[in-house]
């Protein structure tokens, strides 16, 4: 009897069920749209997981469970090639989570449907079927997920972001499913499907020149990031023209409009220039944008080239357009490499096999400013100088390669085993927890109204001092009330001949000082004159009046190494033709680093005359004083403070203020920011104390270059040690006259100059940058006040002690200056060693932002947001919004509650609630949701016949819901339906 084939056909449909999504943060491990209100801890977690080999490259959080990738073969002590998984909490493996992948997986990113990752990477095969370089994989068991269909990518896959529904791509390849897509693609972040939004192609070598011996890498794209808004991209790469526009290493990418887009106002040469050609072929070693999208961040290798990026940590603020945009900060490590960045808001982590940070000057060595940071460290988001987080890694190795944050904390991949000089022993990943992490300061510095504090007064007096000069140096500010000490920094003087040198050192120890006056400042110490030949000796001409009665002090100290020895510097010296030292020896008579004074009394012919004659090396002087006799010295400067009310236009009365416990004739400059009152000393240092405007607290020398844990710590790189060097700006301290901060700079005056001048500086660690900038425009030579508030910048004359104000911002002073205050005017003078704005009676206190926080929770493609645990610390909320992330908003008055939201489509969303106290001051919060849309169920069954009969076995499946019914059409007319 004969066989008919015929067609059977199964229909199934699921019951309406309730689907909880999952709540997750952001997909990169170069980036995240995680927000976290502190800074780390330094302590590791003891639970991670130990990586055996290799290094973990890339890291996310899926769920519960954490999936690293990278190119190593065990994890937890057993075999897990490239890529593993495990839980988030306690570390442990999941064993079941075993995919065979024949190349590295290079990007991790959560998929689509709940309980799945996303992999790129550089492979052909996953658990021996085809899949070219990007998979979906279930993580219950890590068998691909065929939810998503890719296309074909020719190239191995290094970086991609989700973004609304696409998936960016980016990576080394040339065609997407036989396309033409050099370097860049979008697909449907839900299907798979290459979508046609992105047609942008990256093209040339950057280093490729002909005839050059440079490497010869592949054309593409390594990292890429999109703003929280999805209106930005930037991608970073081996490229140097992007659909024909010149885009060298970096390109931005207009994505708001109806396909991709290359900005035209948007370029910068700053990564134009090749950098160890021979070694790379592109320096960029990793991107982040920040939870906001207002700026991001990009990391750099390619050794110490001067004027370069180059080993470099670069902030640009995405807004920003022209075609050469300069960053809006750098940071150097001096020739080391970084490999790694996350922005979390309160911090820009970095890791990488640097040693040294703030190290502008240096190369390969630590210079002026740099501070200790093995492979690991945290830059201030607005100064881009180093945060005081410094847990370090020792060994380096190659770098961190990963940094990944969560709400819980941070995570760090590497190829080394330790955290810390071998303390804690976390074998190539490490978890930061956020808990018990430091919230950073605000950095606020007070404004207009406010109590205005004067410490140590300024003002000219009677003097018996004719002459102060600073021996080869800058102009010193005197410690008592006499002139200051004059400079003596350029090659001709009306008071020397020429063909001497000058030399500058780091300031002296204050043990050095017990052999010179009070009324010396340490800072004539930091610099010499010296001569350096016998043809022409060095002399100094000072007119007095003839018959006058003098003392002639000339100040010594042997600061080179080169003659700490007695008898390797041996000189003579004549006052008015006569020797008054002959075969002088500083060494001899004091020791080495040591300061010293030579009195002697002279009676005037006219012009007082001061010899210098070689005997053995060469001469030297760091600083000469001529006194009078017969008049009263001056009195040493007021060491009291004093309070006075201003608001920008009037001044009130002044009030005695007891109990700082600092002496402020030592002061030079001073400004408050939050609670912290930071100030310059004649010692060469910055000083940190508490101030409420009632109680001052302890003051403390600030001195991260010398971390006293790090610095004797061999670098493992020839014969250096992680020891850091003081900036120049402490060799200064003793000619600063006045300080202020404002967005990451302190600002400052020098005795002798009109700029004003600026460093960046972190009020979290008070690392002040190595590099001094100057504002456009000119204040009276070394200001004694600097006030700034309102757009308006508040400064003091030396010469009269009048208070004057002006236009002013970051990029200079303008207008015309309007005088406000002074001696003559209201009685106020406003000459003092330190002026500065800090809370007090007359001061309201300055409002504290508000602090948005919310929790979130969805089921099916609806979640609930609950905002009720923001606050304002100090006063009400005023109002909220809710941006849920897919171009919807909402928002109210008061403190905000709940919301829910319904979402059309399962991808990530970034939802932000924003609330604004009654003095207009805001606060954010950001959290990552995935919604999840119903699963489709998949209709299938087996089949067992025989002769006329058979039996259909339903092996159907789908997702969290249960089928509800079947419907079966078995081709002959007939069909059977169940439930």
């Amino acid at each position: 009897m004969g066989t008919k084939f015929r067609s059977i056909v199964l229909a199934i449909s699921v019951v309406a069920a309730t689907l909880t999504a999952v709540v997750m943060p952001s997909t990169s491990a170069q980036a995240s749209s995680t927000v976290q209100d502190r800074i780390v801890g330094e302590v590791p977690a003891n639970w991670t997981p130990p990586v055996g080999d290799g290094s973990v490259n890339t890291i996310v959080q899926v769920g519960n469970q954490v999936v690293i990738g990278g190119t190593f073969s065990t994890v937890g002590g057993s075999a897990h090639r490239y890529i593993a998984a495990f839980d988030a909490a306690t570390g442990a493996m999941n064993t079941a989570f075993t995919p065979t992948l024949n190349g590295e997986a290079k990007k991790v990113l959560p998929g689509p449907v709940a309980g799945t990752v996303l992999v790129g990477g550089a492979f052909n095969t996953v658990n021996g079927q085809n899949r070219r370089n990007i998979v979906l994989l279930n993580l219950r068991d890590g068998s691909i997920n065929n939810s998503m269909s890719f296309p074909v990518f020719n190239g191995q896959i290094r970086d991609m972001k989700v973004s609304g529904n696409r998936l960016y791509v980016g990576g080394l390849f040339s065609t997407v499913g036989g396309a033409q897509h050099a370097g860049l693609a979008s697909l449907d972040a839900t299907s798979g499907a290459l979508d046609p939004f992105v047609d942008n192609q990256v093209s040339q070598n950057h280093n490729y020149y002909p005839g050059c011996n440079c490497a010869q890498s592949g054309v593409g794209v390594s990292f890429l990031d999109v703003s929280a808004d999805g209106s930005t991209l930037i991608a970073t790469g081996n490229f140097k023209k992007v659909d024909g526009f010149a885009r060298d290493q970096i390109v931005n990418i207009d994505l708001s409009g109806s396909s991709a887009v290359v900005r035209s106002d948007w370029n910068t040469n700053r990564y134009t220039p090749r950098c160890y050609d021979w070694a790379f072929d592109t320096y960029m070693r990793g991107l982040a944008m920040s939870p906001d999208g207002s700026y991001f961040v990009v990391v750099a290798t390619g050794g110490p080239n001067t004027n370069t990026l180059c080993d470099a940590a670069a902030r640009f603020d995405t807004s920003a357009r022209g075609t050469d945009v300069q960053p809006a900060w750098v940071d150097y490590s001096g020739g080391d490499t970084f490999l790694s960045v996350e922005i979390t808001g309160s911090a820009v982590y970095f890791g990488g096999h640097m040693r040294w940070m703030n190290n502008d000057f240096g190369r390969d060595s630590a210079a002026a400013g740099s501070v200790p940071r093995p492979g690991l460290g945290a830059l201030d988001p607005v100064s881009g100088r180093p945060l005081s987080w410094n847990p370090g890694r020792n060994p380096r190795g190659v770098g961190a390669s990963a940094i990944y944050a969560t709400p819980d904390g941070l995570w760090v991949g590497s190829d080394t085993e330790w955290i810390g000089n071998r303390q804690y022993r976390r074998p190539r990943l490490a978890f930061f927890p956020l808990a018990g992490g430091e919230v950073p300061p605000a950095g606020q510095p007070m404004s207009l109204p406010s109590d205005v504090y004067l410490g140590g007064s300024s003002a000219g007096a009677a003097t018996n001092v004719l002459y102060r000069v600073n021996a080869g140096g800058p102009a010193v500010g005197a410690v008592d009330n006499g002139p200051d000490w004059a400079a003596d920094d350029a090659a001709t003087s009306a008071y020397r001949n020429s063909g001497s040198n000058s030399a500058s050192y780091d300031m002296i120890p204050a043990s050095g000082m017990a052999g010179v006056p009070a009324s010396t400042p340490a800072g004539i110490f930091s610099s010499e004159r010296w001569d350096p030949a016998d043809a022409t000796e060095m002399q100094w001409h000072f007119p007095v009046p003839a018959g006058q009665q003098l003392e002639v002090r000339l100040f010594f100290a042997n600061r080179y190494s080169g003659t700490a020895q007695a008898g390797q510097r041996v000189f003579d010296v004549d006052i008015d033709g006569v020797r008054k030292l002959d075969k002088y020896d500083i060494a001899a008579s004091v020791g080495d680093q040591t300061a010293t004074m030579k009195s002697f009394a002279v009676t005037s012919d006219g012009t007082v005359d001061i010899g210098f004659g070689h005997v053995t090396e060469n001469p030297l002087v760091n600083g000469v004083e001529i006194l009078r006799t017969d008049v009263t010295p001056p009195a040493a400067d007021g060491s009291g403070l004093v309070r006075r009310t201003f608001d920008g236009t009037s001044a009130g009365q002044d009030t005695t203020v007891s109990g700082s416990g600092i002496d402020w004739t030592t002061v030079r400059g001073a400004v408050q920011v939050d609670d912290t009152l930071f100030y310059g000393a004649t010692d060469g240092k910055l000083y940190r104390v508490t101030f409420d405007g009632t109680t001052f607290g302890t003051a403390q020398g600030i001195d991260p270059y010398h971390d006293p844990f790090w610095c004797p710590v061999a670098t493992g790189s020839g014969t250096t040690v992680y020891c850091g060097v003081s900036p120049d700006l402490y060799g200064q301290m003793s000619s600063v006259t006045a300080l202020a901060y404002q967005q990451g700079r302190l600002y400052y005056t020098l005795l002798g100059k009109t700029g004003l001048f600026y460093r960046q500086f972190s009020p979290e660690s008070g690392i002040i940058g190595a590099q001094q900038g100057q504002v456009a425009g000119t204040l009276p030579a070394g200001s004694p006040a600097l006030l700034i508030s309102g757009g308006q910048l508040y400064f003091a004359d030396r010469a009269t002690g009048n208070l004057s104000r002006v236009g002013f911002s970051q990029t200079g002073i303008s207008g015309t200056p309007v005088l406000v205050s002074g001696p003559a005017i209201d009685g106020h003078d406003w000459r003092a060693r330190a002026v500065f704005m800090a809370p007090g009676p007359g001061t309201p206190p300055p409002n504290e932002a508000p602090v948005a926080s919310f929790t979130a929770s969805c089921s099916g493609m609806t979640c609930t947001f609950d905002g009720s645990a923001s606050h304002d610390p100090d006063g009400t909320l005023a109002s909220y919004a809710w941006d849920f992330g897919d171009g919807q908003s909402s928002a109210g008055t008061g403190a905000p509650g709940a919301v829910e939201h319904t979402f059309t489509n399962s991808t990530p969303y970034a939802v932000t609630l924003t609330v604004t106290d009654v003095d207009g001051a805001t606060g954010s919060a950001q959290q990552t949701v995935t919604p999840q849309a119903p699963a489709v169920p998949v209709a299938a069954f087996g089949i067992s016949c025989t002769e006329l009969s058979c039996a259909f076995t339903d092996q159907s499946t789908t997702g969290a819901p249960s089928i509800s019914s079947y419907d079966w059409d078995f081709g002959d007319g007939s069909t059977h339906a169940t439930t």
